[in-house]
């Protein structure tokens, strides 16, 4: 009996020593994202259009096709994967803000609709503007927040 309590034991171990691996390995991933080199002005955010390429760590196809448009005059839209959207945007000091934000109102496929909540409410939380080294644009939360929180795009 004890000798198998023992195996029991050790099969648990190691299959937690496994999990704790992955998990490993899988955060190590989510961080690989474009490290932003430096802050970006509002010529680089109003170039032309932005297409999301990763939205809270996770990476974004291109099929989902979600766009960003920062207009001189200080206002933005795009394509959110499921609606249209629209709004306001400011660039002060290094710091971005939003102002209110609409949108259509269009019933999509779950997995478009789950995109643009969490497109959403990621860009809820952004306040940089950031250039990537590789030329992205990197839309990202206050600098003690985790990168994972951030929105990628490249220029479409």
């Amino acid at each position: 009996m004890i000798k198998r309590n023992r195996y029991i034991v050790y099969a648990c171990l190691m299959l937690a020593t496994g999990a704790l691996l992955m998990l490993g390995a899988c955060a190590g991933h989510r961080g690989s994202q474009a490290v932003p080199a430096s802050p970006a002005d509002s010529a680089v955010l109003t170039a032309g259009e932005w297409q999301l390429t990763s939205l809270a760590g996770t990476h974004v196809s291109a099929d989902a096709g979600v766009t960003l448009v920062f207009d001189e005059d200080g206002r933005l839209y795009g394509y959110s994967g499921c609606n249209n959207y629209f709004g306001t945007w400011q660039l002060k000091d290094g710091a971005l803000t939003f102002g209110p934000m609409g949108s259509t109102k269009r019933a999509c496929e779950e997995k478009a609709m789950r995109t643009e909540y969490e497109y959403f409410r990621t860009m809820t939380g952004v306040t940089r503007a950031l250039r990537g080294h590789d030329g992205s644009l990197v839309l990202a939360p206050a600098a003690d927040a985790p990168v994972q929180e951030s929105l990628v795009f490249i220029r479409k």
